[in-house]
């Protein structure tokens, strides 16, 4: 934990308290040493719940350096910085409804209230695709199905089993569903 404050004695009286000998308190860092940490750390918590803590440019570091931000949610300006799950499900729900639709990202990043880049980001960190690829493969498993119905359909209009269709269809069903 990098930081000096106010609650940093007692941080430390908690810690040896609690015996975690896996929490080391570093007090004040400089730049250096703190573009260090950044690198070399998981993810950045901010933990403050005060107001007065407008925006946290610890968190802005965090995103800087691609960390996971960890922070609770004070209603200023941590609310443009916390990108929470619920924003990034409504934009992959959109997704799947207009599948039909041109869809840019400056579109989908607008409707989840997120600059382009950022969004784009978040969301292939969450679903280790990007938008557009996630867009793509939706829209193929769809083409997919379809391509299933319609032999499987034009094989029962025909009389299923006795026509070439059908066993056209059953011979290479593992390649239309595989494509």
């Amino acid at each position: 934990i990098a930081g000096a404050g106010p609650t940093e004695r007692e941080l430390k009286e908690r810690v040896t308290r609690l015996g975690l000998n896996n929490v080391h308190l570093l007090g004040h860092v400089d730049d250096a040493e703190k573009v260090a940490l950044m690198r070399l750390c998981r993810a950045v918590v901010f933990p403050s719940h005060l107001r007065s803590e407008a925006f946290g440019v610890t968190l802005l570091e965090g995103a800087i350096h691609s960390k996971p931000l960890i922070s609770t949610e004070i209603g200023t300006g941590t609310s443009y910085i916390n990108i929470d799950g619920e924003r990034l499900e409504q934009a992959k729900a959109l997704i799947k409804e207009r599948l039909n639709h041109p869809l840019p990202l400056h579109f989908l990043a607008r409707q989840a209230g997120l600059n382009r880049y950022h969004f784009l980001r978040c969301f292939k960190r969450q679903y280790g695709l990007s938008p557009h690829a996630f867009l793509l493969n939706k829209r193929i498993e769809k083409a997919k199905k379809i391509s299933e119905l319609f032999y499987l359909r034009q094989a029962l209009s025909a009389n299923a089993l006795s026509t070439p269709t059908w066993r056209i269809y059953q011979e290479n069903r593992t390649h239309f569903l595989g494509l």
